[in-house]
């Protein structure tokens, strides 16, 4: 069985793009799209609209292990 990738960019017109591909291609994912791909689209325009500076060190951030462990953010 040959699996085939859909490659797009990360921007929002690529996912759409995508999207509409996937659907169209496998119509069984069509529910599967409809109810993820607006949660896709909304990551993509967060990461457009705020982007990250790219010297951004997540090393210098407190992190306690024991709390994160017993299941805290």
């Amino acid at each position: 069985m040959t699996q085939e990738r859909i490659r797009h960019d990360q921007s929002v017109k690529g996912i759409e793009k995508a999207l509409e591909t996937l659907a169209a291609k496998k119509p069984a994912f069509e529910t599967i799209v409809a109810a993820f791909g607006p949660l896709l689209l909304a990551k993509a325009a967060f990461k457009e609209s705020y982007l990250l500076p790219d010297n951004l060190n997540t090393q210098s951030l407190p992190f306690d292990e024991n709390r994160f462990s017993q299941g805290e953010p």
